[in-house]
């Protein structure tokens, strides 16, 4: 080989090590662009998930707050039926005297 030959192999070799050399710092960028987007990505997920337990929660607390609240109704209804039985007792009652009012009326 003469050197005219080894000098343009030479700046060929040259050529693709630069060429080369930046192929792996586009890739070694891409692969921290990629590592940084998949960062985010697990950020996302994580809070995600912590946006779907806040949710059960929520449904959960939802769900204890109607339990609750119909417990109270239906304590509600009770007493309040207990008090009509005692309403109609008293008005019973009330019946009762004033037949015994009209009677001794009637006698007079």
């Amino acid at each position: 080989m003469s050197k005219e030959q080894n000098s343009d192999r030479l700046e060929s070799i040259e050529a693709l090590i630069k060429s080369n050399a930046k192929a792996i710092q586009a890739l070694a960028e891409s692969d921290r662009e990629a590592k940084k987007d998949r960062g985010k990505l697990y950020q996302i997920m994580s809070d995600l998930a912590q946006s779907h337990a806040n949710l059960a929660q929520s449904h959960a607390n939802l769900a204890q707050a109607q339990a609750d609240n119909e417990k109270l109704l239906y304590r509600f209804m009770e007493h309040t039926e207990q008090q009509e039985e005692k309403l109609l007792k008293t008005q019973a009652d009330i019946v009762e005297i004033l037949k015994i009012i009209t009677r001794d009326k009637k006698i007079e």
